[in-house]
């Protein structure tokens, strides 16, 4: 092989490797990370991917000193189904959550009281377009919000 063939070959590897690179940060489901409550910054939410296309949410309390008080959070599969919310003080047949995704930059979370089965209250996450801000919005059973909560990444 000439010279010249070789470096068309390396810079053709270098190319697929960069593109291959980029599709898989934008098929990466932006809220995994850790965000902080804008307006109580000791209300710290965590998303990590987990294996079967899934994400697991751990929101904790964090006091002055660093440390984790208490937590809750759920594992999301968006596969129409209820999934257990459990955590500090809590059971898992108090309460259920169900998420779906509405596009690669908002989630719907539905949760009830397993018990009744009545819908206690729904959220939507959004994600801002640079991937820096999330917004809870609090929605009523009804729909209407009643209130939208600032986190801001951390990493």
């Amino acid at each position: 092989m000439r010279p010249s063939s070789w470096i068309v070959v390396v810079a053709l590897a270098v190319l697929g490797a960069i593109l291959v690179e980029g599709v898989e940060a934008q098929n990466q489901d932006p809220r995994i990370g850790v965000w902080q409550n804008a307006n109580n910054p000791g209300n710290v939410m965590n998303y990590d991917e987990i294996p079967g296309g899934g994400t697991r949410l751990r929101v904790d309390a964090v006091n002055a000193a660093g440390e984790v008080t208490s937590w809750w959070g759920y594992d999301a599969f968006f596969d129409g189904e209820w999934h257990p919310v459990t955590g500090t003080n809590r059971t898992a047949e108090e309460e259920d959550a169900w998420v779906e995704l509405k596009n690669p930059f908002t989630t719907e979370i539905r949760y009830r009281r397993p018990a009744g089965g009545m819908l206690d209250r729904v959220l939507e996450n959004v994600v801002s377009p640079d991937g820096e801000t999330l917004w809870v919005i609090f929605r009523n059973p009804e729909g209407i919000a009643t209130n939208i909560v600032t986190y801001n990444r951390v990493r």
